[in-house]
């Protein structure tokens, strides 16, 4: 046996891609893995870069790159920078430039370069440096993944006029900004599971490197974001990041502060980041903001961590964070820099269900203003190592204070003023905040203490939701992401996207940013995939609709699935994805997207082939897996007695698929010059399905081959098949369901074709019918 591993054609090494017309497959398929965020379409188109290549031999594959291409980029070190105008995924198929590795965040030591994928820019920290990585054009639809990136200034990352960007697993060292977007043809900006480290010095302000130099002075190159936006569409989301020693986390503010853009920071979503050693601001939407969610995110030490100074709009919602301020820090302000003048928020700013553990007060200074700022603020939970009050110097019209937790008294201000009256001084008695452990001890005061909030809490466990992030040890599940118009003619419709979930018993829970279309999702089939072959899920979700269509309720999700599963930050089961047949589509007549999705969801393969949901998708997962276990038995041979014959053999000695009533597929191709009718020959042994094209053209068992060779090169064969050849290629499926004895399946065409019939894998299907 051989294990063989992915190659850069994008097919397991000696697997023929084409130029053999019979041949004898006798696999063994052991195990089918997908590799951690690593993702090569086996069957598309998959180009290998390796370092020896100058950039402009990099840069003409770049943008040769069509829809569902993937550049591979092999270990080692690029110089860019590398411009990519005009490229074009599609929202199935995205360009995917793909890195073999990414070194983490910290320090200036990285791992072995040969396990890493490095960009250096060797570039020396500046203000308007153009030495990026990327830099992006009028693109779309682009996945740039798994690379180490450094001393690329001013920005790291530069999209310009582009949409639907994402950057996932990047470990990225210095620059102002890690992506920076400008235009109005820019929107959508994914940024997922990325590492981002400036530099040290930023955080301890050794050799100069003082606040107001960062700020605004010699090191003002320093003052930027992990993104922002200048002049977009908005539409951005960043989470589950890394993010350390930098003077902001997320500047999401415009670039120009004095003039307010009424778009770039629209519809932002913010969560499950970790932020580490903040200089200035973790969070600073300042100037103008519309509908921010930032939630269940991990702060560690900072300045201030959260910045609103003469920020208009709303709303935002602040919910499900922890923040802690370590001994060793001295940086530390203030929880909230709030401050108003004539701009002020218009709709609501949440602000509840947070659990803070500093060495300050809730807002550091009298200079901080809260006026009219329409604030709600409840169930939060606070516990200040130093002071003497909550905090809180100014108040306006139209704030609420109410159902907090502090060990420290609330302030004269708020209680004559009719808050806190359900407010709690003590301890709210965390774990082990010091350890970023914010549940609850039993006891706490906090249990059961909160408000309801009316639709703001998503479910809680007790009699009432607790005080702080935590409920019942399970973080606080706030509002759904919904998106709001910005107001102003924006170049897209926006597309519904699944931005929340929860499984209640045998119920799966979707919300949506749009409403959905009623008679659209009663036009889809929904049912899971698994990655573990031995779980039966073939069984359909039925789906219903409630309220204005951004919540679809799945019935049928068996609990047997997602127990004892390893769960994804989400809370997802890992291993478990959404198919549907046909995407959906939302009021808006917008299909249904699998970008930024909270759970991994895509639309079945067959549905574009006439097989909704039907056998073909199963075979098709090959096409955006990667084998990382496969093991061969036998090689690759032409049949010896005739060249025309194509014969796929399934379960014989030593291929590890033994053992009644499990299904298997084969799939091969078929070429033809034109459509035409013709024959199909056929025998067999075993008990088979056969699909042409997604049609299915035969089923039967038979106990042994029937097949003779009455003369050279001419048959009879047991079964002649009538079939519609299409112009091109066409595709041939064979369902095997296992039995003790080995199967096989004998097939040619009997009419003249133009071409080869290459059966290029099986893929075994174990634990039940499909």
């Amino acid at each position: 046996m051989r294990k063989l591993l992915p190659q850069s054609s994008g097919y397991p090494e000696n697997l023929p891609c084409a130029g053999v017309t019979g041949l004898l497959l006798s696999v063994g398929l052991s195990a089918l893995f997908l590799f951690s965020g690593i993702r090569v379409p086996l069957l598309a188109g998959t180009v290998p870069v390796d370092p020896s290549m100058d950039v402009s031999a990099v840069s003409v594959l770049l943008n040769a790159a069509r829809p569902g291409d993937t550049l591979l980029f092999a270990p080692g070190k690029y110089l860019g920078p590398f411009t990519l105008t005009g490229v074009r995924g599609d929202p199935d198929n995205p360009v995917v430039i793909l890195g073999a590795g990414a070194a983490q965040a910290g320090g200036e030591i990285l791992p072995e370069l040969e396990a890493v994928t490095l960009i250096d820019g060797e570039t020396g920290p500046g203000e308007e440096l153009a030495h990026h990585a990327f830099l992006l054009r009028d693109c779309a639809w682009i996945v740039i993944e798994n690379f180490t990136i450094r001393n690329c200034w001013t920005d790291l990352i530069r999209a310009e006029e582009t949409s639907y960007l994402t950057v996932r697993g990047c470990g990225m060292h210095g620059g102002k900004r890690a992506l920076f977007a400008t235009g109005r043809g820019s929107h959508h900006f994914l940024m997922e599971a990325c590492t981002w480290e400036q530099e040290e010095r930023v955080w301890t302000h050794a050799d100069g490197y003082t606040w107001e130099e960062l700020h605004h002075g010699i090191h003002g190159h320093y003052n930027g974001s992990l993104y922002q936006g200048s002049g977009t569409s908005g539409v951005f989301v960043l989470r589950d990041n890394l993010v350390r020693n930098t003077f902001n986390a997320f500047r999401v503010s415009p670039v120009n502060d004095g003039v307010p853009d009424l778009q770039s920071c629209t519809n932002g979503e913010i969560y499950r980041n970790t932020i580490v050693n903040t200089s200035d601001n973790v969070l600073e939407p300042e100037v103008y903001t519309l509908n921010l969610h930032f939630y269940h995110n991990r702060m560690i030490n900072g300045h201030a961590l959260i910045s609103l100074t003469g920020v208009t709009g709303g709303e935002i919602c602040i919910y499900g964070n922890t923040a802690v301020s370590l001994t060793a820090a001295h940086d530390g302000w203030t929880v909230f820099k709030i401050s108003s003048g004539e701009r002020a928020l218009t709709r609501p700013l949440y602000i509840f269900n947070n659990s803070w553990y500093v060495d300050f007060d809730i807002i550091g200074s009298p200079r901080n203003l809260w006026r009219n700022n329409h604030i709600r603020h409840f169930n939060n939970a606070a516990f200040m190592v130093q002071g003497d009050t909550f905090g809180i110097y100014h108040l306006g019209t139209d704030n609420h204070f109410d159902y907090d937790c502090s060990n420290l008294p609330f302030p004269v201000l708020l209680t004559g003023a009719g808050h806190e009256r359900n407010g709690i001084v003590a301890d709210p008695m965390f774990r082990d905040p010091l350890r970023g452990d914010f549940r609850l001890e039993a006891g706490s005061p906090c249990v059961d203490a909160g408000t309801k909030a009316g639709e703001l809490i998503l479910d809680y466990r007790g009699s009432a939701p607790d005080i702080g992030a935590f409920d019942q040890g399970r973080l606080i599940q706030g509002p759904p992401f919904r998106f709001m118009e910005p107001g102003e003619q924006v170049p897209y419709k926006e597309r519904p996207r699944i931005t929340r979930h929860r499984i209640d018993g045998d119920t799966l829970m979707l919300w949506f940013s749009v409403p959905l279309s009623g008679a659209s999702v009663s036009a889809t089939r929904f049912f899971l995939e698994a990655a573990d072959a031995s779980v039966e899920n073939e069984r359909d979700l039925d789906p219903e609709l409630t309220g204005d269509g951004c919540c679809l309720m799945l019935s049928g999700f068996r609990e047997d699935i997602p127990r004892g599963k390893e769960l994804l930050p989400s809370g997802w089961p890992a291993g478990q994805i959404l198919l549907v047949s046909r995407w959906p589509e939302g009021k808006n007549d917008m299909p249904v997207t699998s970008w930024a999705s909270a759970i991994p969801v895509k639309q079945s393969p067959g549905a574009q082939s006439g097989d909704p949901g039907g056998v073909l998708e199963t075979t098709r997962k090959i096409a955006d897996r990667v084998i990382a276990d496969t093991e061969f038995s036998d090689r690759l041979v032409p049949l010896e007695f005739n060249a025309n014959l194509s014969q796929v053999t399934i379960g014989g000695y030593g291929s590890g698929l033994r053992g009644s009533g499990n299904v298997h597929y084969a799939l091969g191709k078929m070429h033809s010059e034109k459509e035409a009718d013709g024959l199909l020959g056929l025998s067999f042994r075993g008990d088979i399905r056969l699909f042409l094209n997604g049609e299915e053209i035969f089923s039967g068992t038979s106990p042994a081959v029937q097949l003779k060779e009455y003369t050279y090169n001419r048959f009879r064969f047991h079964h002649k098949i009538p079939v519609r050849w299409k112009q091109g290629e066409n595709e041939l499926l064979v369902r095997f369901r296992q039995g003790p004895e080995p199967s096989q399946v004998l097939l040619l065409p009997l009419d003249p074709m133009d071409g080869q019939a290459d059966f290029v894998q099986s893929v075994p299907v174990t634990g039940g019918e499909k």
